[in-house]
């Protein structure tokens, strides 16, 4: 019976095979980078709340190593 259930077990996951999605990188300011998976939604929180990176600050900094 155990050796039934190794066998139902092993064949749906190789019928099943789930694949991820690769992240698309972007530099978005200088040591800020955003990763994008699949395709994303026109709304999000950053965009509703009006918010504006502190650019000058960043290019001060520099990017990182």
């Amino acid at each position: 019976m155990r050796r039934y259930i190794f066998y139902v077990c092993f064949f749906t996951t190789l019928l099943f095979r789930v694949s991820a999605q690769s992240l698309q990188w972007q530099q978005v300011a200088p040591g800020v980078w955003k990763g994008t998976a699949g395709q994303p939604e026109s709304y999000d929180l950053l965009k509703a709340s009006g918010s504006t990176p502190a650019t000058e600050a960043l290019q001060k900094m520099g990017n990182s190593p």
